[in-house]
């Protein structure tokens, strides 16, 4: 995948200033969007992490946590759980 098909940057506006030893910190719908991306094969992890400025490892963190989240997500919140 070459990056003209890739989206744009939006990780741009949510990156902490650079060389501060700060953390960068990402919203919620940054992080669904990339792990999206991913599980979807619209881009290999490499070419997404140096598209989107990150760590593949971070990459694959985000994908494990939403995946052992999914049965909350997706939990039906009208049940009682009695």
């Amino acid at each position: 995948m070459d990056h003209a098909t890739m989206p744009e940057n939006p990780a741009s506006t949510e990156k902490a200033a650079p060389a501060t030893g700060k953390r960068n910190t990402y919203s919620g719908a940054f992080k669904a969007k990339v792990v999206s991306e991913f599980i979807n094969k619209k881009g290999r992890l490499k070419e997404l992490a140096e598209h989107y400025q990150l760590h593949p490892n971070q990459i694959k963190n985000w994908k494990s946590i939403l995946l052992k989240r999914a049965g909350d997500i997706l939990e039906d919140k009208r049940r009682s759980k009695a």
